[in-house]
């Protein structure tokens, strides 16, 4: 949503939404066939997708706190009166 908005042209949010497309369409195959990828990572490639991932919904996380914070200190400070 935030990619589509930002978008510039039609042409950008019909990129955006083919980036959605093919990235749902891989994490729904990936998913149904997880015990194939299991099986090739093995045990030790399974703990370490995990802790990348869970690296990675931290960070996601800490951004939209810093966004969240940032867009309301602006807001606050625009609005105070003088």
């Amino acid at each position: 949503m935030i990619l589509t908005s930002e978008a510039p042209s039609r042409w950008h949010v019909i990129a955006v939404f083919i980036g959605v497309l093919i990235t749902t369409i891989t994490c729904y195959y990936t998913m149904v066939n997880s015990r194939y990828v299991i099986r090739v990572m093995g045990e030790s490639g399974r703990k370490i997708m995990t802790k990348i991932f869970g690296l990675i919904l931290a960070v996601i996380a800490v951004q939209f706190v810093i966004n969240g914070v940032a867009d309301a200190v602006s807001e606050f400070l625009q609005n105070r009166p003088l």
